[in-house]
């Protein structure tokens, strides 16, 4: 762990120094992963202890965790799910999942081409 505090080419530096962050690294998404944390001290710190026990050798205990951890077809914003599903195969796949945690991406999908086929629509009614 003291190496990676002190790598300055990785984002988990940047994590410690927020106000030496670029304006394009969003560090929500990994917080959130490890437990719902917050862009605070409290949640940095949290985060720092639970890169500690990622390094635990405890497989099964781990394993068991990472389960709990697991919801969603994918973390981020709305734009950023949105974003990874103008891939039409990205797209297809999405339509296609029957898990529950996979209605948000179907959701989504079908919001991205009613939005298409609206704009289609509009070009339409202006020829």
């Amino acid at each position: 762990m003291k190496g990676l505090k002190n790598y300055r080419y990785g984002s988990y530096w940047f994590l410690r120094k927020p106000s030496k962050r670029p304006e394009f690294l969003n560090l929500e998404t990994c917080l959130a992963g490890a437990g719902g944390l917050q862009d605070t001290p409290y949640g940095r710190n949290k985060y720092e202890a639970y890169l500690d026990w990622l390094q635990e050798d405890d497989v099964r205990q781990k394993s068991l965790n990472f389960d709990k951890m697991s919801k969603g077809w994918v973390l981020g914003t709305k734009s950023f799910k949105q974003d990874l599903l103008k891939d039409e195969k990205q797209m297809s796949a999405a339509i296609k999942l029957g898990a529950n945690e996979a209605r948000e991406a179907r959701e989504l999908a079908w919001e991205l081409r009613l939005k298409a086929c609206l704009k289609y629509l509009r070009k339409l009614r202006r020829m």
